[in-house]
């Protein structure tokens, strides 16, 4: 048993059987007074995000239309969630075993009740759930290949289940199983599921093992007043039976006996190298509880693992009291008011129990484990990591949110780089995400509550339908590299420490550099930057080392773009330049750029298009020309500095605003002529490839495949004019709506968003570092606005160098409106 799931009255999740009975706690639910240090300043916790209907399911969630819905009975919605939950239990992303060969064995009571009910109301002509079969339906949602399987009600049925799942897994049939039952007690469902595994199998996955399952017997004598109560001296078999003792025989009925199915080692969560004893525990309990589907069939089975590590049996609850071994249909019950103890030192050996019925009864017998998984401390982590959530609403991704906060509450040892990587690793990415980042216990308890609150931390829609299709997929951005005034003093050191993949990469490029320039990269990173032979190529080596920190990250672009010398770390990003050849065109450029008359060069941004910069430009006189084309409103000018004062000065006058970027060079104007013939010397070494990423370039304004970047390419780069707004526009009306501006400080996104904006579409534009903001933590929140858009990003990098373990969480906060025909069922307070 690698995953559990329960739907039982006043419970949210499986562990509630197992805690409350311990300690008498309900389950919470609305707002509670809590401490203001935890719950912030509100001194409130957030709703648990729980339903507010035991009897609905969340239809839209599994993609079932509201027509289709209204004829479905709420228990097969139940079922459907309870297999999503069992396996977010197992920590398995459900759409990762897609075409999987699963088996699903479901026991349920099936009598269609709304076409019984409501005659006059048929089932929508294109409804293809009102009469399908419970197993089909789990199945189908989850698209899995193997057998299905749908018995009659009745807790013998329920084992039954079980027993020919492991049938099918000792046989090699199947590579897992969910078996579950479903049925509605006194108007409310009740029901358990499991998803079973090899136990070969699970430690080959490293799973979490609640128990393990190993033989089964049935037990009917010819003669009998009730359901037999094996005699308290009984032992199962705890020998592995053989595989055809697992097939069912047609000729096998009342009073025949098959091998004893055992459920060996119990607990909550142990490691897969746990070592399993053959003490039997309780599963189940005997005829004496008038609460016979909560203490047999799957959900005894659950309530007996769940509380083994405690040393007792589940409570009976009961109205009065009668002698062991009464008949359980009789519903003559034995009072319990406490806890009972199970098998221990001083003690009997607890004897196989049972789900008994009418037909015959299955036997389980349980063993305990010895050596549970340990728990670490829950201070704080060692840097700042992500906290992700997401659904396919609001409500759903502030319900997780809400749970998650109560969870950890009652949880305190839980640390929070566990729950940070469980919740990257083992939960399914749908298209409304919300990110927390911290690394203090406190501050993200307050960020979870703040998150759960109606008008705390926003929510924001992803871009694409497809990511709630394809967990961990999403859109591949837009890489956009800019060419100037990006650099700062001591530009990314902070996060030269804190990312591996980051560190690594710009130690590769200080080493290309190095042969090309007579100074120390790494020791010039501190100090400043003021000329262009410095500045351009630490910048290029930062700009290639973010990209990869990106890609590292699982974040592959769709296309590239870079303006002026960006381009230059765009073709390295994609592979049209080797690391070596990007090293000498960085440096061989910013050596022309250097000579340009001993710094008497500059350039000027003006918000106006050129079409509207002539007149002004006649007014200063010549030695200025357009260095670039940045959106409809930006553009940038290069020439002579004192020119370039004149006309500053003329802007401002005329109310139009205009700065000096913080160079010292004239790029992209006539003040490079006379350097072009030894600087496509220099160039003829490098040999440029075919890449399959899109280059955009804006040089040419079009698609580049990567080939053509040869020595001519890059002379034009360092003197045409920067066609950077024909870039973004072609990349507009392709349909790329994320761009990730890859670089120290972000220079080039109101002009991008701003093109985007006159072509009428919708765009997001991220940033990575910002100017004395360049650590892991600024990366991280670039990284959470990007996947808060929709882009696919592997959380799980942000974890790399920390001992993490997986951490119980709480389940999909399904939304589960009432489901029902208008007036009700009419099986309130009814068995069903």
């Amino acid at each position: 048993m690698v995953g559990v799931a329960c739907r039982l009255p006043g419970t949210h999740s499986p562990h509630d059987i197992r805690e409350r009975p311990l300690d008498g706690r309900h389950t919470r639910s609305g707002l509670s007074p809590t401490p203001a240090s935890a719950a912030g300043e509100t001194g409130t916790a957030p709703h648990t995000g729980a339903s507010e209907h035991a009897d609905g399911f969340d239809a839209a969630f599994f993609g079932i239309r509201p027509r289709e819905a209204a004829t479905m009975d709420p228990l097969s919605g139940v079922l459907l969630e309870l297999a999503w939950e069992a396996l977010e239990d197992a920590a398995v992303v459900p759409a990762a075993l897609r075409g999987s060969r699963i088996a699903v064995h479901v026991a349920a009571h099936w009598d269609d009740v709304r076409m019984a009910l409501e005659p006059g109301h048929p089932p929508a002509a294109d409804s293809k759930t009102h009469r399908a079969s419970p197993a089909h339906l789990v199945a189908q949602a989850l698209r899995l290949s193997g057998p299905r399987l749908t018995l009659g009600a009745g807790e013998p049925s329920t084992l039954l289940g079980v027993r020919l799942a492991a049938a099918a897994l000792s046989a090699g049939e199947v590579t897992a199983a969910l078996v579950g039952e479903v049925r509605r007690r006194a108007g409310a469902p009740h029901g358990g599921m499991l998803f079973l595994k090899t136990l070969e199998r699970a430690r080959a996955d490293r799973d979490s093992v609640y128990a393990v399952l190993r033989g089964g017997r049935e037990h009917q004598p010819v003669a009998a007043t009730g359901p037999p109560v094996p005699a308290r001296g009984a032992r199962p078999s705890h020998h592995p039976a053989p595989a055809r003792a697992f097939v069912p025989s047609a000729g096998r009925r009342r009073g025949a006996e098959a091998p004893v199915l055992t459920p060996a080692g119990a607990g909550p969560r142990l490691a897969p190298t746990a070592s399993w004893t053959a003490a039997p525990l309780l599963v189940g309990l005997s005829g004496s509880s008038t609460r016979v589907e909560e203490t047999s069939g799957i959900l005894g089975l659950l309530r007996t693992v769940l509380r083994a590590p405690y040393g007792g049996r589940p409570p009976r609850r009961s109205r009065g009291s009668t002698q062991r071994g009464a008949s359980a249909n009789s519903r003559g019950p034995h009072r319990s008011t406490g806890r009972e103890d199970g098998p221990g030192p001083g003690r009997p050996e607890a004897p196989e129990a049972r789900s008994p019925g009418h037909d015959g009864d299955w036997h389980l017998a349980a063993a305990r484990t010895t050596g549970a998984g340990g728990a670490g401390g829950a201070g704080a982590a060692a840097r700042t990591l992500p906290w992700i959530f997401s659904g396919k609403s609001v409500e759903a991704v502030r319900g997780q949110a809400a749970r998650l906060y109560h969870h950890l509450r009652e949880r305190p040892w839980t640390r929070v780089e566990d729950v940070g990587w469980s919740l990257a690793s083992t939960r399914t990415q749908f298209g409304y995400r919300a990110v927390l980042l911290g690394a203090e216990r406190g501050e993200l308890l307050s960020g979870l509550a703040a998150l759960a609150s109606e008008h705390g931390t926003p929510v924001v829609r992803g871009g694409a339908e497809s990511l709630e299709d394809v967990p961990g997929a999403g859109t591949r951005p837009v890489f956009v590299f800019p060419g100037h005034s990006t650099h700062w003093p001591g530009m990314a050191r902070e996060l030269y420490g804190q990312a591996r993949a980051f560190t690594e990469a710009l130690d590769a490029c200080f080493r290309a550099l190095r042969p090309y320039v007579d100074w120390d990269p790494h020791t010039v990173l501190d100090g400043r930057m003021d000329h262009a032979e410095v500045a351009q190529p630490l910048s290029w080596a930062v700009m290639v080392a973010l990209a990869r920190l990106w890609q590292a990250y699982g974040v592959r672009p769709a296309a590239v773009v870079g303006h002026g010398p960006g381009e230059i770390a765009a073709a390295v990003a994609v592979g049209a330049l080797s690391l070596d050849d990007g090293a000498r065109v960085a440096a061989l450029a910013s050596r022309v750029l250097a000579a340009d008359h001993g710094g008497k060069g500059g350039m000027l941004s003006v918000a106006l298009p050129a079409s509207e910069l002539h007149d002004h430009l006649a007014r200063v006189g010549g030695g200025i020309g357009f260095a670039a084309l940045n959106s409809p409103s930006q553009t940038v000018v290069s020439g002579e500095r004192e020119s370039l004062e004149r006309l500053r000065a003329d802007l401002v006058a005329g109310n139009v605003s205009a700065w000096l970027e913080p160079v010292d060079y004239a790029a992209h104007s006539a003040r490079v002529d006379a350097a072009l013939a030894e600087l496509r010397g220099g160039f003829e070494g490098v040999t440029p490839r075919a890449t399959g990423v899109p280059i955009v370039s804006t040089v040419t304004g079009g698609r580049l495949n990567g080939s053509e970047l040869d020595a001519a390419y890059w002379c034009g780069n360092l003197r045409a004019g920067v066609r950077f707004h024909e870039a973004v526009t072609t990349l507009v009306d392709e349909g790329h709506y994320a761009f990730l501006e890859i670089s120290a400080h972000p220079v080039l996104g109101g002009s991008v968003a701003e093109v985007a904006e006159s072509s009428g579409r919708e765009i997001t534009v991220v940033g990575t570092l910002r100017r004395a903001d360049g650590g892991l933590a600024r990366f991280l929140d670039g990284a959470s606005r990007a996947w808060a858009a929709g882009v696919g990003v592997n959380w799980r990098r942000a974890f790399d160098g920390l001992d993490v373990s997986r951490a119980d969480l709480p389940t999909y906060a399904f939304q589960r409106p009432r489901q029902g025909l208008p007036g009700g069922t009419g099986l309130e307070g009814r068995d069903g």
